[in-house]
């Protein structure tokens, strides 16, 4: 079951001081949409079938309260293809655009469409691919990864902005919390590059900045 943004709002609340002009959840929905951007921590999959003559395929994505922010990965016939850029088809072949057949790269420049190196001639081959996505709103989810090992990152992240806040201000908590909160990303991102290989979180101690001693895979 996955976890509402608007649900573990009480649970860092908790661990803040006033908040009465703060929007709590606003703050949760920044950080949250910071991590999927910066790591890419949450990814959907989408299937489909090529059609002869089409060359260009929409990103599809069933969460609610979702959007899509990139693209990470495609298949065409359960052969994984590699990324490029209209520039490089470009500068390889002018003509590109007007070759049909088995693509073998797949073009994604943004926006929410992506673009096979050659236009499939061929009707009914799998396709899929792998959105990025985030968040769109605080009635959305905190992203199974975020909630199973970093929901501290979403804490240390309104925190921060908390004691940046005129009526909370302290500059030494803010940076405090805004490292922390920076660390956490990187190791969300060290995570999602190692594909999904968990490593401990350990805490660091505020006064001395170091990690407590554990056992377990370190990220120090």
């Amino acid at each position: 079951m996955s976890l509402n943004i608007l649900d573990f709002r009480l649970r860092v609340i908790a661990e803040l001081p006033d908040t009465k002009n703060l929007q709590v959840e606003r703050l949760m929905l920044d950080g949250i949409q910071d991590l999927c951007r910066e790591t890419h921590c949450w990814i959907e999959a989408s299937t489909t079938t090529s059609t002869s003559g089409t060359a260009i395929y929409p990103l599809t994505i069933t969460t609610s309260n979702a959007s899509i922010i990139g693209f990470h990965e495609g298949k065409y016939n359960n052969v994984t293809l590699p990324k490029i850029s209209n520039k490089e088809m470009d500068m390889r072949d002018p003509q590109w655009e007007e070759r049909s057949g088995t693509p073998g790269a797949i073009i994604y420049d943004g926006d929410t469409n992506i673009r096979f190196n050659v236009t499939p001639d061929t009707t009914g081959k799998a396709i899929q691919f792998e959105s990025v996505i985030m968040p769109s709103g605080v009635d959305g989810v905190v992203p199974p990864k975020i909630e199973r090992r970093h929901t501290d990152a979403i804490k240390h992240y309104v925190k921060w902005k908390t004691f940046e806040h005129p009526e909370n201000f302290n500059a030494d908590m803010a940076l405090y919390f805004k490292n922390e909160f920076l660390r956490a990303r990187g190791e969300l991102k060290r995570e999602v590059m190692l594909d999904g290989i968990d490593m401990e979180v350990r805490p660091r101690s505020f006064v001395t900045g170091k990690s407590q001693a554990s056992f377990g895979v370190s990220v120090d």
